[in-house]
């Protein structure tokens, strides 16, 4: 993590994603197709090809392999889809759910009043559904404010 000013560098980024899938799929070798990455305002996109299986070690998951993911540079948050996207579109859709999400938290004020809290509540069920339908996965959390980044 860039100490400095707190963000993670595109080294960081890709290795966060790696690291990520790697719990996520074991058995399974990702590569980044560093030439396809999109630099965008919260972080970036990679493009993924699976590089190997070892059928042996790796779980019967049959789902589809993400063929994108992205990494969030200020929070360290991972994400992917299987979705057949292009990155300009994966990017599109992350930046509106993030939208969203900061227009809920400019009005974080207003969970003071239990039923003002309760729609913030529901705003925040109603992105992660958005989300999820969207054919996003978290792979790794957002990191809080404050806490240490060393292991990211």
């Amino acid at each position: 993590m860039n100490s400095e000013q707190n963000v993670l560098t595109l080294s960081e980024g890709q290795d966060r994603i790696v690291a990520a899938l790697a719990e996520r799929r074991p058995g399974v070798t990702f590569r980044i197709r560093e030439e396809a990455t999109l630099a965008r305002e919260f972080g970036w996109v990679f493009t993924l090809d699976v590089a190997a299986v070892d059928t042996v070690s790796a779980p019967g998951n049959t789902s589809a392999p993400p063929l994108l993911a992205l990494v969030h540079k200020l929070s360290a948050q991972a994400v992917c889809t299987s979705r057949p996207y292009t990155p300009e579109q994966f990017a599109k859709v992350f930046e509106k759910l993030l939208a969203r999400r900061r227009e809920r938290a400019a009005h974080w004020c207003l969970t003071m009043d239990a039923q003002a809290g309760h729609d913030v509540a529901r705003s925040s069920e109603r992105i992660a559904a958005a989300a999820r339908n969207a054919g996003l996965e978290e792979l790794a959390a957002a990191i809080a404010p404050g806490t240490s980044r060393q292991s990211v």
